[in-house]
């Protein structure tokens, strides 16, 4: 067949057709959603500052410097311009690049599973919020599958080049979120596992091993290196002032595998039923998968030529993944990735889904029983796409829907306020991020910028949460306006003249 023809096979044109999809539901959520704390803080403080400041994690010190995505999104801002949408372009220019990947590496797996493989891959929509708001998680997931792609390739050619590719896309992966040091430490092992399995190394006697395994690790030594240097400041600071807070304590299993499941299901009507039998399902693939593993480098430690097998590598990097963590833990106190810290390892999953179904296809008698069990899953994570995704919030920041018209209600009261006698605006502190974007894109030159420092009781006006209106009441502010969604009131103080 030629090989111009794999470009137009029905399959492959269905999922360019789902992945349009894909991309078409991100830039809507990316244009109609609004902006939410951690984008607004990264704007209003990491947006200004030259490259070497971000690069270097300068103050304020916030774990909300993803320090590749600030970046991508000062960049951005320059030549775009301050909408939500052109401070999203980073993440969004990521998804067509993880959609592009995930076929790729679809097409190595098992081409018959193409596009039911695609829709597990894709179909989440706790994985479709990050690529559609401007946070490091976004760039972080998608160098990790290039990372991915570029290991398969040279575990196929032995090709150093392939490898270099490989552990600098996940080390540049780790720039724009921390999470994915562990995936990058469990790269390394991994390396050591190949050259294991296909006898690069020379086991004849403890020296020799010894010295064999120096050699073969000498580019990762020279990486690590480079590494450390890299992310020594980053690292210190946010240790130094306990920016590493965002994670569990409870365990891998319901800190990151249980935590990552709960918010997958997205708050569905089915979701409280439905999170047991899927941790056990997951369960099983591990184990199940496992066991392949095993079989495999059994198999390998006789048969040169299996060693090249990289199918199993993925269940392998995983379970690295889990012992690492646990031993930081344990040893340093460090907590499990959680909720989506630890998004990045649904893809793993996945990977370790699909290699699971190619397995089984190859079993005389199950090709088409596979393909249509991969096929009912991927049409179920659809339809719990479909059925439970919006255009207007992010499921970790729902707090920030009615902070646009809030902002436009303010704007009626801006009568008698100019940029040398502004408007002083008092917030609640989970707001100011937002309303500080919006006063600085929005060119809103009659009202100050707000701060962390609480409502004083001299400010024009205020917005609180509902539970604060009694208290600012006392202090001689009146409600303009409720906002059901979020449940907040716009307040004005007695002496601003009322509306009418």
């Amino acid at each position: 067949m030629p090989k111009t023809s794999s470009h137009f096979t029905p399959s492959l044109i269905i999922t360019y057709i789902l992945g349009l999809a894909c991309l078409v539901f991100t830039i809507t959520k990316a244009t109609t959603s609004t902006f939410t704390y951690d984008e607004g803080f990264t704007f209003f403080y990491y947006l200004p500052q030259d490259f070497m400041r971000i690069f270097s994690f300068a103050a304020p010190y916030s774990a909300n410097n993803h320090i590749l995505s600030s970046l991508l999104i000062k960049y951005s801002q320059a030549l775009f311009g301050s909408s939500e949408l052109a401070l999203r372009i980073p993440s969004l220019i990521a998804h067509i690049f993880y959609m592009w990947i995930t076929i790729l590496l679809l097409k190595k797996i098992n081409p018959s599973i193409l596009i039911p493989g695609f829709l597990l891959f894709n179909a989440n929509p706790y994985l479709l919020d990050f690529y559609a708001i401007g946070r490091g998680y976004a760039p972080a997931i998608t160098l990790m599958m290039c990372s991915i792609y570029c290991w398969v390739k040279y575990r196929e050619s032995e090709e150093k080049r392939w490898y270099i590719a490989s552990i600098a896309l996940a080390a540049t992966g780790a720039f724009s979120h921390f999470s994915l040091l562990l995936f990058v430490a469990s790269l390394l092992l991994l390396h050591n596992y190949a050259a294991l399995l296909s006898r690069k190394l020379n086991a004849t006697s403890p020296k020799e091993f010894i010295v064999s395994a120096l050699k073969w690790n000498k580019a990762n030594f020279i990486f690590l290196g480079v590494l450390l240097a890299v992310f020594y400041e980053p690292l210190r600071r946010s240790i130094q002032y306990g920016l590493l807070y965002h994670g569990g304590d409870n365990g891998f299993w319901p800190d990151s595998i249980l935590s990552l499941l709960q918010y997958s299901l997205f708050e569905a009507s089915y979701a409280g039923w439905l999170l047991v039998p899927l941790s056990w399902f997951l369960l099983a693939l591990l184990f199940i998968s496992t066991v392949i593993l095993i079989t495999h480098i059994r198999f390998s430690i006789n048969q040169i030529e299996k060693s090249r097998n990289w199918r199993s590598d993925f269940t392998l990097l995983f379970l690295f993944i889990i012992v690492i963590s646990s031993l930081l833990n344990w040893l340093a106190g460090t907590f499990y990735p959680i909720d989506r810290g630890a998004l990045f390892l649904y893809p793993l999953l996945i990977l370790i889904t699909v290699t699971l179904l190619d397995k089984l296809s190859r079993v005389p008698g199950l090709r088409k029983a596979t393909w249509v069990l991969a096929m009912v899953a991927g049409l179920a994570c659809m339809f719990h796409t479909i059925n439970t995704q919006n255009l207007h919030t992010f499921i970790h920041w729902k707090n920030h829907f009615d902070t646009p018209e809030m902002m436009l209600d303010l704007q009626a009261h801006s009568s008698g306020f100019t940029d040398d006698n502004p408007m002083h605006l008092g917030v609640d502190w989970i707001y100011y991020p937002v309303v500080n974007y919006h006063i600085i894109a929005d060119e809103l030159d009659w009202v100050d910028t707000v701060f962390t420092k609480g409502i004083m009781g001299s400010e024009d006006m205020i917005y609180v949460s509902k539970e604060n209106v009694l208290k600012y009441e006392k202090l001689g502010y009146q409600v303009v306006k409720n906002y059901a969604n979020t449940q907040t009131s716009l307040m004005q103080g007695i002496s601003v003249d009322s509306l009418d």
